[in-house]
């Protein structure tokens, strides 16, 4: 397991009597560096991995459990230019990365996560990990959290002061304080990064 999927499971998750649901969105490597795989693999949940890197989608097909959506998601749908850089890609408008040589730039159609929520039937998910490389507000809109789709749980490369961890503050979320919690996972799990956040009424440590 990942450092962000190991402290959800062993501090919540590990609590749930039931088999999860998981969305994932920009998904990445099918196992390596991925929030999910261990719930999908070894817990059976099942989920959904939103993947624009057409490289990633043979092993998340392959090797997953999920319904597998091979594009990007945003606000509104929407043919953007996706530039790919290495092992990790991004809409061209918001990445955060610099561009540098060798970068592919590739259009896409991007579509909103209310309407992959309408079309999977996956509507009310345990875990939701969003890591899309300063997409992350256009994507939390197109999702409607609390109208089309319901997250409990929420790992996001997101910084609570970011307008997207702003969007998720006014829906209700709360940041989890991991390293309050227990200081020896601060080398394990980047708060300048990876941020829990839980949705109103949840308990940490008494999934639902």
């Amino acid at each position: 397991m990942a450092a962000p999927d190991a402290y959800v499971y062993l501090h919540h998750f590990a609590r749930l009597r039931r088999r999860g649901v998981y969305w994932d969105v920009a998904a990445n490597d099918a196992m390596q560096t991925s929030n999910t795989y261990f719930f999908d693999r070894c817990l059976g949940w099942r989920g959904v991995c939103v993947e624009a890197n057409p490289r990633y989608h043979g092993g998340l097909t392959a090797d997953r459990g999920c319904v597998v959506v091979p594009t990007c998601l945003s606000d509104t749908p929407a043919t953007v230019p996706f530039r790919l850089s290495g092992a990790v890609g991004g809409v061209a408008a918001t990445v955060k990365t610099a561009a540098k040589a060798g970068d592919l730039t590739l259009p896409l159609r991007c579509v909103t996560g209310a309407s992959v929520a309408a079309r999977t039937g996956v509507r009310a998910v345990d875990l939701l990990s969003l890591d899309a490389e300063g997409h992350e507000l256009h994507i939390l809109r197109g999702l409607a959290l609390g109208a089309a789709l319901t997250a409990q749980v929420v790992v996001a490369e997101v910084l609570p002061t970011s307008p997207a961890g702003r969007h998720l503050a006014a829906l209700g979320y709360t940041v989890h304080e991991v390293v309050k919690e227990d200081p020896a996972l601060r080398y394990q799990l980047d708060m300048r990064y990876d941020y829990i956040y839980l949705a109103p009424g949840v308990v940490w440590g008494s999934p639902q």
